[in-house]
């Protein structure tokens, strides 16, 4: 079988936002140490502490934001990550330990304000799996985290985030189902 990619559909937006998100993510692991100096220099400043803390915690939804969602690549052997920043990962069928709705996606009625913007006919609910597998990077367990299986590393699979969502959903169902027999 030959291999099938399922990227973004708005590549620019794409782009675009994953460079803000590792630039911000930067920028907050650049101030996180001037805050610590300066409540270090000057002692009565020592909410400077506090605020590194709270500067330092919002690293994790950014970091959701640049692994959970790559793009991806399906063969008979495995999904392949693509992801825009760091390199990609292959992962093999038998190792996907579950396959589970993607609870961090809006619920129907949700969108009223983009169906209308879209219109009734065009407007698709947003539908999405999630893939849970140990053999994926650290930074996946904050995904894991962030939907409720902690301890767990986890990528997801949308239709607002990937091309051909159906034709990727129904591989990856069935080759995940081919493995665990």
């Amino acid at each position: 079988m030959k291999t099938t990619h399922y990227t973004h559909p708005n590549q620019r937006v794409y782009r675009l936002t994953q460079w803000l998100a590792f630039i911000l993510m930067w920028v907050i692991l650049l101030t996180v140490p001037l805050q610590v100096t300066i409540a270090i220099i000057y002692p009565p400043a020592a909410l400077f502490y506090l605020s590194a803390i709270v500067t330092f915690t919002l690293i994790a939804p950014l970091i959701l934001y640049l692994t959970t969602t790559p793009t991806v690549s399906v063969d008979e052997h495995g999904i392949t990550l693509h992801p825009f920043i760091g390199s990609v990962h292959q992962i093999e069928w038998e190792h996907i330990v579950e396959i589970k709705d993607y609870p961090l996606l809006p619920r129907r009625g949700h969108e009223v304000n983009k169906r209308l913007l879209t219109g009734r006919n065009r407007y698709q609910e947003a539908q999405g799996i999630m893939l849970i597998t140990p053999r994926l990077p650290m930074l996946h367990y904050v995904g894991g985290f962030f939907v409720g299986e902690y301890g767990r590393k986890i990528i997801a699979l949308t239709n607002r985030t990937h091309t051909d969502y159906d034709h990727l959903n129904t591989q990856v169902v069935k080759y995940v189902g081919k493995a665990s027999l």
